[in-house]
């Protein structure tokens, strides 16, 4: 086992054999070549007539480094998109059933409304009346499968200051549910 984790696994073990039951944890384990691999130990704690009352440790271990490597690359993936999305210089939303479901933070610099303001609005709170109409019809009544047609359109800003937007989108799914 790796040195650091030795600690925190012997703890784990002596309260398994203190209070019976399942053991599991990863740990990650040093090859014979100076290589780690990561590790998932799983067990059960059990004592009978035969071991004379002794804990013993039943168990099996199971190599899940690919399952490691995988997580960490999802989570520096997620975080370079995150990163991505929250700096640009453009307003991205996902609108679904006329709410907005998700935003970046750009609606602050153009409507003056933080991100959490803008989250679970209705989608035309934000568009001038005279131009609600070609919007619900451009965005909300996506037919499945087509891109939302680029066009221009005018928001009201927090201060009632009128901005021009133009958009343009493409249909997803969020949360399990059809989205533009």
């Amino acid at each position: 086992l790796h040195t650091e984790d030795r600690p925190k696994i012997e703890a784990k073990m002596r309260e398994q054999v203190r209070a019976g039951g399942r053991l599991e944890f990863d740990s990650t384990l040093l090859l014979t070549n100076g290589s780690y691999r990561w590790v998932l130990v799983a067990g059960a704690m059990f004592s009978s007539a035969r071991t004379q009352g002794m804990p013993q440790l039943m168990g099996v271990v199971m190599y899940i480094t690919g399952r490691k490597k995988a997580e960490t690359d999802l989570v520096r993936e997620e975080k370079k998109y995150r990163q991505r999305v929250n700096n640009a210089n453009e307003w991205l939303l996902v609108s679904q059933i006329g709410m907005i479901r998700f935003s970046n933070p750009m609606p602050r610099q153009i409507l003056g409304y933080m991100r959490e303001e803008i989250v679970g609005a209705p989608f035309g709170k934000y568009i001038h009346p005279d131009d609600l109409q070609l919007v619900t019809k451009n965005h909300l009544t996506l037919p499945a499968g087509n891109f939302v047609p680029r066009d221009m359109f005018r928001v009201i800003d927090q201060n009632g200051v009128m901005h021009w937007l133009e958009t343009s989108g493409v249909p997803c799914e969020w949360e399990g549910s059809a989205a533009a």
